[in-house]
């Protein structure tokens, strides 16, 4: 159990073992979106930092929600220019309400 970082990565392990369906393409995507919240987590204190992740995140959001995914769709994180206006005007409020 100890060799699993979280529930996802333990849940397909024991499917394997079982037998049970291992082609779960959400497992694996699943697993990293809790990787990455644990690299996050000690940036929450540090509010350039967060708005700089918190812009980052909203464009691929975004991008995800129009069905725009991949390298192609994916713009340079550090390049404002990309940024929507509600974007940047969303990580302007966060900044000024914490």
């Amino acid at each position: 159990m100890f060799d699993f970082p979280t529930a996802a990565a333990l849940a397909g392990r024991l499917r394997e073992d079982l037998g049970g369906d291992t082609t779960m393409p959400l497992v694996p995507a699943l697993a990293e979106l809790n990787r990455l919240e644990a690299v996050l987590a000690p940036y929450a204190g540090d509010d350039g930092a967060r708005a700089a992740i918190t812009l980052r995140l909203r464009d691929l959001l975004a991008r995800w929600s129009d069905g725009q995914t991949g390298p192609e769709a994916a713009g340079d994180p550090r390049d404002l220019d990309s940024a929507s206006d509600e974007e940047l005007f969303g990580v302007l409020d966060e900044l000024r309400t914490s």
